[in-house]
């Protein structure tokens, strides 16, 4: 079926004003009565139904393809037009606007004002973000629909509206179009030009332009709901001029609104106050993946060139790097006292002498590189801490650390006066203890921990400690039940054999008692006053220091005293009658039993004394 009379599809009219004019042209007053007529769905046709608008083609003799090209295809909660993805934010519905040059040129080609057929609406004034006519250079003037039975009828709302102010296209506004309307009109019109905005659907790319813009021309806290719009098209001028400089163009964009904030750029500050409006919209109005790419672009700035808080969530998300710290971030993230930590960053070259002139959060350094040091100092325990986690005393860690098996971290590079070890360095430690070791689960009768193993070898956790690590014991054993140093088993009596060492060289206070055949007390005596000379030896087995005296010199000793027994035996007297025969003939003890618990003489003179 072929309708009679019929009209031509003009360049660039939009669908639903080609069949608004072809109802006007057959008589019909409105649309939705003419599409019933025909047999056709309104609403389908409205949305660009490829079928509805084929049978439409059919019917007015014109070109299919011309008519689904300024067709506004629906395709869920988008619509396509000229291939594009607009949301229903980006049209403007369920109002009209046009340029009133374009209008007047209409009429004028009209035969008159009423019933004329010329009159038809623009595909691209019905997209909200292009507000001026690129061929005039004049702003476009809004037309309100009446009704619903109006809402695709765009000659007779304009027809309406001009009854009411017939002054209306006269008042025009004079402007050139700006580089972002061009842009959505070349995107309308043509392939993408392989901007950074390309790949972002065209209302994203619109929208974007359009909240950098505003930011950008009226300040980060301006509300978008009062501008006019001249404003809003100099907001998308002025957010273009950002967004065609790509990624890039934003991030810089981005970085100047940081180091412009007029607050603190630290805490409590964060990208909502920095970014205002911008990042409100992101975060908080849309949730749209479309802008993905332009939250992208912000983490990374932030990531890669502000101190963030480290509690900052964005998106929704942790950042997932940092690249700059301040001294206030990075004290807020280690724990770690800003005073102390601005010593230790600057010892390490970090941070400069001026920054005793700056507050914390206006010190900047490299995170990156100086990731190694505060990893090293916020996991930094004191000794009490590595003690505990060791399962051993204060003491015994100064030994290991006197022996070198753990060594804490410098003082000048910490920071500190009392001492610090790393974390990562203990746990190194009893990595290295645990090597070897085999699991168990229960003790063998053999066995001891470590800890208990000092005790019942008579040795130190040092010795031990040292045989494990050179690899000397046959055996070690390791419980997962138990924490520290206890968790490390060895075999008792390999270790006492480990432990020995070699016998004495030269007699001990008791061997030299029943050497000399004196008491205990009186050798102890005569080592004691040097009388004995003597050394100081490990005993082979309990470690002890035990004084040692040569053999020769119980010999010797012999040689030159006699005790008063040896003297009454040679003069064959009483104990009583020797001391008082011997005192007689003027021979006096040299070592008298008040100091030394026994009398000795001089075995000369008492052999002389012998003689007589």
């Amino acid at each position: 079926m072929r309708l009679h009379p019929t009209i031509t599809h003009l360049p660039g009219e939009e669908l639903m004003s080609f069949v608004a004019r072809l109802a006007h042209r057959n008589g019909i007053a409105t649309v939705r009565e003419f599409c019933f007529d025909l047999g056709l769905s309104m609403r389908r046709l409205a949305d660009g139904d490829v079928a509805q608008v084929t049978r439409l083609a059919e019917i007015a003799g014109t070109d299919v393809e011309a008519l689904l090209r300024e067709s506004r295809k629906r395709e869920g909660t988008i619509y396509r037009i000229r291939g594009q993805i607009l949301t229903n934010a980006s049209l403007m519905r369920p109002h009209f606007r046009a340029c009133p040059v374009c209008m007047a040129e209409d009429i004028r080609k009209s035969s008159g004002l009423r019933g004329h057929p010329l009159i038809h609406y623009r595909t691209i004034w019905s997209i909200l973000h292009i507000r001026t006519c690129v061929e005039h250079a004049a702003g476009l003037i809004n037309i309100y629909s009446e009704g619903r039975e109006n809402v695709h009828d765009f000659p007779q709302s304009f027809i309406r509206c001009l009854d009411k102010d017939s002054q209306k296209l006269s008042r025009r506004t004079d402007r050139f179009a700006t580089s972002f309307e061009r842009y959505l009109i070349r995107r309308l019109n043509a392939p993408e030009e392989n901007l950074w905005l390309d790949q972002m659907p065209f209302y994203a790319a619109a929208k974007t332009c359009e909240v950098l813009g505003i930011v950008k021309a009226f300040g980060r806290d301006q509300n978008s709901r009062y501008l006019t719009n001249t404003e809003w098209t100099h907001a998308g001028e002025q957010g273009f001029e950002i967004a065609s400089g790509g990624a890039d163009g934003i991030h810089q964009f981005l970085i100047g609104l940081w180091r412009d904030f007029p607050g603190p750029r630290g805490t409590p500050a964060g990208p909502k106050a920095w970014f205002g409006r911008l990042y409100h919209w992101l975060e908080y109005e849309t949730k749209d993946p479309a802008y993905d790419p332009v939250r992208a672009v912000i983490v990374e700035a932030i990531a890669n060139e502000i101190p963030f808080h480290p509690n900052e969530i964005l998106f929704g998300k942790n950042l997932p790097y940092r690249k700059i710290h301040s001294v206030g971030t990075a004290s807020h993230e280690t724990r770690i006292s800003e005073g102390r930590l601005r010593i230790a960053l600057e010892r390490a070259g970090h941070i400069g002498p001026e920054h005793v002139k700056h507050v914390a959060h206006d010190i900047h350094f490299d995170a990156v590189a100086a990731a190694p040091l505060l990893d090293r100092l916020s996991s930094a325990l004191s000794a009490k801490a590595t003690s505990d986690i060791l399962g051993i005393k204060g003491d015994t860690l100064r030994l290991l650390v006197g022996a070198g098996f753990l060594s804490p971290i410098d003082k000048y590079q910490s920071a500190t006066v009392a001492s610090v070890f790393s974390a990562d360095d203990v746990a190194a430690f009893m990595g290295m203890l645990r090597d070897r070791a085999e699991p168990i689960q229960e003790m063998p009768k053999t066995a001891a921990d470590i800890v208990s193993a000092v005790s019942r070898t008579h040795s130190s956790l040092v010795d031990i400690v040292g045989l494990i690590l050179s690899g000397k014991l046959s055996w070690i054993g390791c419980r997962s039940d138990v924490q520290g140093i206890r968790s490390i088993i060895v075999d008792v009596a390999e270790l006492r054999e480990r432990l020995r060492r070699g016998f004495f060289r030269g007699l001990t206070r008791r061997q030299v008692a029943c050497e000399l055949k004196i008491s205990t007390s009186c050798a102890r005596k005569l080592v004691e006053k040097e009388i004995l000379p003597s050394i100081r030896q490990r005993h082979p087995t309990t470690r002890h220091h035990l004084a040692v005296v040569d053999s020769r010199h119980c010999r010797e000793f012999n040689l030159m005293y006699i005790k008063i027994y040896d003297a009454a035996k040679l003069l064959r007297t009483s104990l009583a009658k020797t001391r008082h025969t011997l005192a007689v003939d003027g021979i006096t003890p040299k070592l008298v039993k008040a100091e030394y618990g026994m009398d000795f003489y001089l075995r000369a003179e008492v052999s002389e004394f012998a003689e007589k």
